[in-house]
């Protein structure tokens, strides 16, 4: 921050309640450590890309018990002497590929790098007319209902609207382009396949990175929230759980219900918004420098989903199966039909088997 920087603080933060102020959180499991150790998917000198699970807060608050900046010292710190940085950040029900970075300088260079507007890819970049660097984000959602196009851009500019005297806050697309507090933010989308109970899966790729933004894009710019979505798509969610025909299901899914918690079949839902994969430059150290140059070869991250977004991207549709064609017949039969008629015909024509 530059010198003489004002910082304002909402008058709500000094009503905060003592008891949850010296609140501390306990520590956390051996299990837990060692699924977030689990979670790494790759580990360098100067980087470690995690695949966040969901529900797991990156960062801690009045009401979070456990985060995943008071769990990085213990699981995530390996030989190091000091804990990994964070480069960025993810809502807690998101899932998927996120940078640490290990050192400082590392930290500093990944993060203007993330920042720069000009390290878009050129296949997506189009809109704003640069060329990119190699900067790739993926993400993958499922939505309720289907857009109009199979393909396209979402651009509406965001604005933030801070709720309740500062206690909560929501992102909205703004209805003044032109506002000073609107701000830029574009996301490429594309649809997967279709899913059942008339849900859709997209991959999104954000050319911005804004707060919320695919949620509030995909909810207010494309009418279609992310299933379990209950703060930005929470009419239409509701709507949907109350009409959604289960019958349209294969019954097999509907059977497995209980090992498929927060799929899209279950009962409620969690967010189904995933980090898919993540492209950037390799890193690399100038000899004798101390500053980090970029490689020309590009870094690949994938993420395999969570398990109830598998449940769902595996969950079918209930296909009536074809009866059987019956021989010298214009129509088809199921065969339980064809036995009842074989009995009737057999009562019908008792006389002739007694002759």
């Amino acid at each position: 921050m530059p010198v003489g920087a004002l910082i304002c603080v909402p008058d709500s933060v000094t009503k905060i309640e003592a008891s949850s102020q010296s609140h501390e959180p306990d520590d956390p499991t051996e299990e837990e450590i060692e699924q977030l150790k689990d979670a790494v998917l790759y580990k360098d000198e100067d980087l470690i890309v995690l695949n966040k699970p969901p529900g797991l807060p990156v960062q801690g608050g009045s009401k979070v018990e456990r985060s995943l900046v008071s769990m990085m010292s213990l699981a995530l710190q390996f030989e190091y002497k000091e804990p990994p940085r964070l480069v960025h950040r993810l809502d807690k029900d998101v899932s998927g590929v996120m940078i640490l970075g290990r050192t400082y300088e590392s930290t500093v260079k990944i993060q203007s790098f993330l920042c720069s507007k000009d390290n878009l890819m050129p296949s997506v970049i189009t809109i704003q007319g640069s060329v990119g660097k190699g900067l790739d984000r993926k993400y993958i959602a499922l939505v309720i209902g289907s857009p109009t196009a199979d393909k396209g851009f979402i651009s509406a500019p965001l604005l933030k609207m801070v709720l309740e005297d500062g206690k909560s806050d929501r992102v909205l697309i703004a209805a003044d382009p032109k506002s000073e507090n609107a701000i830029p933010a574009i996301t490429e989308y594309q649809v997967l396949k279709r899913s059942v109970l008339g849900c859709t899966w997209l991959q999104l790729r954000p050319l911005t990175g804004r707060k919320h933004q695919l949620r509030v894009h995909c909810a207010q710019g494309l009418g279609l929230p992310i299933v379990g979505d209950m703060k930005y798509g929470f009419n239409t969610h509701k709507k949907w759980m109350a009409e959604r025909n289960m019958n349209t299901v294969d019954p097999q899914d509907i059977k497995a219900r209980n090992k498929m918690a927060g799929s899209v079949v279950s009962k409620n839902p969690l967010l189904h918004l995933h980090s898919r994969e993540l492209t950037i430059p390799r890193l690399r150290k100038k000899p004798g420098a101390v500053d980090f140059g970029l490689d020309p070869e590009r870094m690949r991250f994938v993420a395999p989903l969570p398990t109830h977004m598998e449940s769902s991207w595996e969950a079918k549709p209930y296909v009536k199966k074809r009866p059987e064609k019956v021989a010298g017949w214009g129509w088809t039969v199921p065969k339980r039909v064809l036995r009842l008629q074989h009995m009737n015909w057999q009562k019908s024509n008792r006389n002739i088997y007694r002759r």
